[in-house]
């Protein structure tokens, strides 16, 4: 089968497209991944926090702070610290841990994640509605976390290393049956059985979380996904870095969103307009097909112009058409015996051009033209008449109504008098006389 060639259309659509695939991947490459880095739960020391009455939302922050000062045996700007705080919880829960110590297990650049939060925060904002102990393993730790009913922060955590050099399934659960024996026995808490086992973590467009566990119990898992509900400016706090670092990082994301969202204004305006040329481009094609339609259909066009023409011509004369033997009929039904014609001429198809004398004078030719205009046929006469050494002449120009100078009528037999002038080419009758 032979190939054809692509339209031009279709391969200027193809190029784009290949444009801004390219441009694409280009910027996403250049776009820093967002990750998120949970720090083994085993290097913090927590502290719960009972957050007084008179302490509003806006000083909590500070609260915290002030509140590690106090608890912490180093001084804060050699600690990375945060703290868990919730609407529904009466208490805070302050955590922290050398800078040192995060250096020795690897995490000396937290400049390059997009969050560092303690590896227990992961399910931060869950909760239960009865007071419960729950297990969650991350990033090599094991942490008992004791939860009152219906409140999303922890009264109390309790973090050991799970101590295998591979993080299977079978020791994570001998890590958890461990740190179960060394717990302190509380009768108020439940002890869930099973073990949340986090599994990645997710930013979102937005720079919400998300975090996947595997939920481990009697032999067998489910996966279970757990969204943190928070702002950007919320989750600053569970961040373990020092404040300056998060407000200057806050105005430097909050700056590449408006960067990022007037980048995506600007190619959808770029794709309006690519979208506007091709649109001009299919629009102009069709312009050009149908003019060579057009140039195509023109001689047919005139040839249906002038039948057009020929039959509005057509239309006229039988409209227009001089009937002079009715018009002339008429007139001489009305003429008296002393007065008859020498010329009569039509110039136009309801007008005649009537010369003639009269042997009984001027009044017979008044009387006579004023009969005329008493005729139902007739719109108008002129009289022109006068009388020179005894002999009376007159000229009629008589308009007749429209309708009225159609019709069939009998050609009355005229004779010529031998004293008759000749008329003009467009003189219909001559000297008519009965």
């Amino acid at each position: 089968m032979a190939a054809y060639p692509l339209h031009p259309l279709t391969s200027l659509m193809a190029s784009i497209g290949d444009i801004i695939q390219t441009q694409w991947q280009q910027l996403k490459d250049r776009i820093p991944q967002r990750d998120i880095c949970l720090a083994p739960a085993d290097a913090f020391f927590c502290e719960c926090i009972e957050i007084p009455e008179d302490v509003s939302r806006g000083e909590i922050q500070a609260f915290a702070e002030l509140s590690l000062e106090g608890a912490s045996p180093f001084p804060l700007e050699q600690m990375a610290w945060g703290f868990l705080h919730a609407a529904d919880s009466p208490h805070l829960l302050v955590y922290a841990t050398p800078k040192n110590r995060l250096s020795r297990v690897g995490l000396s650049e937290l400049e390059k994640w997009h969050h560092v939060f303690p590896g227990f925060a992961s399910l931060f904002g869950k909760t239960w509605d009865r007071p419960v102990i729950v297990f969650l393993s991350q990033t090599g730790s094991i942490s008992a976390l004791y939860y009152e009913a219906k409140q999303s922060v922890p009264c109390r955590v309790v973090s050991r290393p799970v101590g295998a050099d591979l993080l299977t399934d079978e020791s994570i659960l001998k890590a958890q049956k461990k740190l179960l024996d060394q717990l302190p026995e509380v009768d108020e808490f439940e002890i869930e059985s099973g073990v949340y086992v986090g599994d990645g973590s997710y930013v979102h467009s937005d720079h919400s979380c998300s975090f996947k566990h595997r939920y481990l119990k009697d032999g067998q898992e489910s996966d279970i996904l757990h969204n943190f509900h928070l702002a950007e400016s919320e989750l600053w706090p569970l961040d373990i870095r020092d404040p300056e670092f998060a407000q200057k990082e806050g105005k430097s994301r909050a700056l590449g969103k408006r960067l990022w969202t007037a980048l995506i204004a600007a190619s959808a305006t770029a794709a309006l307009l690519i979208i506007a040329q091709v649109a001009f481009f299919a629009l102009e094609s069709w312009s050009s097909l149908r003019e060579r339609q057009i140039l195509s259909l023109a001689p047919a066009v005139s040839r249906v112009e002038h039948t057009q023409t020929l039959v509005d011509r057509l239309t006229r004369s039988v409209e227009q058409d001089i009937h002079p033997f009715y018009m002339l009929q008429t007139i001489n039904s009305e003429r008296p015996p002393s007065v008859f014609f020498s010329k009569v001429g039509a110039r136009a198809y309801n007008r005649l051009e009537v010369e003639g004398e009269s042997t009984e004078g001027v009044s017979t030719v008044n009387r006579y033209a004023d009969e005329l205009v008493a005729s139902s046929a007739i719109n108008d006469v002129i009289n022109n008449s006068q009388t020179r050494v005894g002999r009376t002449s007159f000229e009629l120009v008589i308009t007749f109504d429209r309708d009225s100078t159609r019709g069939e009528v009998e050609i009355p037999q005229l004779e010529e008098p031998e004293d008759a002038e000749e008329g003009n080419g467009d003189e219909l009758a001559q000297n008519t006389q009965p």
